[in-house]
C-alpha cells in the first residue's frame, strides 16, 4: 500500500524529467539545433521604432473615423471594415436601453444630468 502511493507521488516528476531528457536529446542533434536557431532568428527585429499613441481622440463621441483607419492599418496590412454604424445620442437611460439593446445603469448619487451616447457597431477584419 505504501509503495503504490509513493509511485503515484513521483509520477509527475518522472514525466517532467522524461520530457526534459527528450528535449535535451532533440536539441543536441543538428536538426534540433537548426530548428531552435530558426525560432530565435524569427524573434529578432531589425528596426525597432517606438510609437507614441494618444487614445484620447478614440473615446470622444466625435471620434475621427479616418484616424481609426490609420491606426488599424498600422496594426495590420489589410483591414476590411465590415460594420460602421454612427453613434446615437440618448436623452435618458430608457432611450439608451432601447438603442443599446441591454439595460443601461447609471450612477444614482450624481446630481447632474448625464450625457448619454450609444456607440454604433464597429467591426473590421
Amino acid at each position: 500500500m505504501m509503495v503504490e502511493s509513493s509511485s503515484k507521488r513521483w509520477r509527475p516528476y518522472l514525466a517532467g524529467a522524461a520530457v526534459i531528457a527528450v528535449a535535451a536529446v532533440g536539441l543536441s542533434l543538428p536538426a534540433g539545433q537548426t530548428l531552435l536557431g530558426r525560432i530565435f532568428k524569427s524573434l529578432r527585429v531589425q528596426k525597432v521604432q517606438a510609437v507614441n499613441v494618444d487614445l484620447s481622440s478614440f473615446t470622444d463621441p466625435n471620434a475621427n473615423p479616418a484616424l481609426h483607419q490609420m491606426v488599424a492599418q498600422m496594426i495590420s496590412d489589410k483591414v476590411v471594415v465590415t460594420v460602421n454604424e454612427q453613434d446615437q445620442p440618448a436623452s435618458d437611460a430608457a432611450a439608451a436601453t432601447q438603442l443599446a439593446g441591454f439595460p443601461v445603469q447609471l450612477l444614482g448619487s450624481r446630481k447632474d444630468a448625464p450625457k448619454l451616447v450609444v456607440s454604433g457597431a464597429h467591426g473590421s477584419i
